[in-house]
């Protein structure tokens, strides 16, 4: 159970956060024109108006060669949005904290409650696709991720033999059934992805894996032939590699392991992923 001083600890942190992407925002903010965006449609393609005089419910037609100033103006009432939140949820955090009261824990308490990092995600496609988030939700964050293109290994691709979910070619059994437990508990992860160390020196682990809750990555190697002594030397080399360059086990790396006569066993390892992601 989270002590009274770690929740006031995280509360200070958070009024930290609220207060500069308040102060960040309004400094966005009057660098960007007056006014305000209004959308409507035309056969079902988006138009822009600027809304000068709060009288005026119509506005001024933006005309494509003037498309920034949609962008502008958008980004300018997502920033309004992201401080009217913010200071909504500072007010409680203040409170909170003078009180020392706890902020809520669980779903059910949280219903109704918006977070400046919800903004984003509350847009319609429409708006989402002119501004530029100052925060962005968990969940946006690792579909974002999930989305970047990345170097994998191109090491003897005709030993792919294997294919998960997310129709990839994987090298083994075991790396099928890893990469389909990934997928089916929403952990965000790549195959094979480059893994360019602080020496310089570059390596494809197994699984590279975001948690979403910390936004941290997570090298994941599974060592499927423990029993074959070159495979584990060379293997062992590679951990203590990573060990120089600031990967730990425990820390962010994980290791699993099987030989014949022991094999892996996916039940136990899916709770011990559920524990640490």
């Amino acid at each position: 159970m989270t002590n009274y001083n770690e929740i006031i600890g995280e509360l200070q942190k958070r009024k930290v956060q609220l207060e500069a992407s308040i102060a960040i925002a309004n400094k966005k903010i009057e660098k960007l024109p007056e006014g305000k965006l209004r959308i409507s449609y035309c056969r079902g393609n988006p138009q822009y108006y600027k809304i000068i005089d709060s009288a005026d419910t119509h506005g001024k037609y933006i005309k494509k060669s003037d498309f920034k100033i949609a962008q502008e103006l958008a980004q300018k009432d997502y920033l309004k949005k992201i401080i009217n939140v913010a200071q909504e949820e500072l007010t409680i955090v203040k409170r909170a904290i003078g009180a020392g009261a706890n902020f809520p824990k669980t779903k059910e308490d949280n219903q109704g409650i918006i977070t400046p990092e919800a903004v984003y995600d509350s847009l319609k496609k429409e708006r989402k696709i002119l501004v530029s988030p100052l925060l962005i939700s968990d969940d946006e964050y690792a579909r974002r991720w999930s989305e970047e293109q990345f170097r994998i290994s191109t090491y003897k691709p005709e030993e792919k033999i294997y294919t998960t979910r997310r129709d990839e070619m994987v090298r083994s059994k075991s790396e099928m059934v890893i990469a389909d437990m990934y997928f089916e508990i929403g952990v965000p992860y790549r195959y094979e992805c480059e893994l360019r160390l602080k020496s310089g020196v570059i390596k494809y682990p197994d699984f590279t894996l975001l948690n979403k809750r910390t936004r941290e990555v997570i090298y994941h190697e599974h060592l499927g032939r423990m029993d074959d002594e070159k495979y584990r030397k060379k293997n062992l080399r590679k951990i203590e590699e990573y060990r120089r360059n600031g990967i730990f086990v425990g820390k962010n790396l994980i290791l699993t392991f099987e030989e014949d006569g022991c094999p892996f066993n996916i039940r136990e390892f899916e709770k011990s992923i559920r524990e640490i992601i």
